[in-house]
């Protein structure tokens, strides 16, 4: 329906890239989350071997998409490029959020990571990646240009988009 309006987050690309991979990393290494949960517990028994392993084994032949968390958000918001669309920066949430759901709508809360650690080396093994692979950065880049041009606009605004992006295989 073309007279339905849509508010979208949006994130900043190479942080929910990050994110997402190591969500990807998490459930295919067999990973339980506990989400919401405010007691800490250990971490799994990995080595960073085998962490690094791991990563080096999924970007073979320079991949880059791996699942839904490693999808560019611009995919997404595809399906409704004939509806007015409200864009919202995560960092913009607890101001713009209140606009669309009220005002006793519950704050906006992040989701505590169940493993800082194991977090933290996929962080540093990808930032790394993205320095030294200048090649596999420059095609992730193609991949995420209309992420930064979603995530670039005006928060808060209310945006018919267009979107000529062709899928990429991955």
């Amino acid at each position: 329906d073309p007279n339905l309006k849509f508010m979208v987050t949006i994130r900043e690309p190479w942080e929910r890239y990050i994110s997402g991979y190591y969500e990807y990393l998490c459930r295919s290494m067999g990973i339980k989350f506990l989400i919401g949960s405010v007691k800490p517990f250990d971490p799994p028994d990995l080595t960073i071997q085998q962490i690094m392993n791991f990563c080096d084994d999924s970007f073979l032949n320079n991949k880059i998409l791996f699942d839904e968390h490693t999808m560019p958000q611009y995919y997404f918001v595809k399906p409704f490029t004939n509806n007015l669309i409200t864009l919202i920066n995560r960092e913009d949430i607890e101001e713009y959020y209140p606009l669309w759901f009220g005002d006793d709508y519950p704050p906006h809360y992040m989701y505590a990571r169940s493993h800082e650690e194991l977090y933290n080396i996929v962080k540093d093994y990808l930032n790394e990646k993205r320095e030294k692979d200048g090649k596999w950065f420059s095609k992730w880049m193609k991949y995420f240009e209309g992420d930064y041009q979603l995530y670039n606009m005006d928060s808060g605004k209310e945006y018919r988009l267009l979107l000529n992006r062709s899928q990429h295989s991955c």
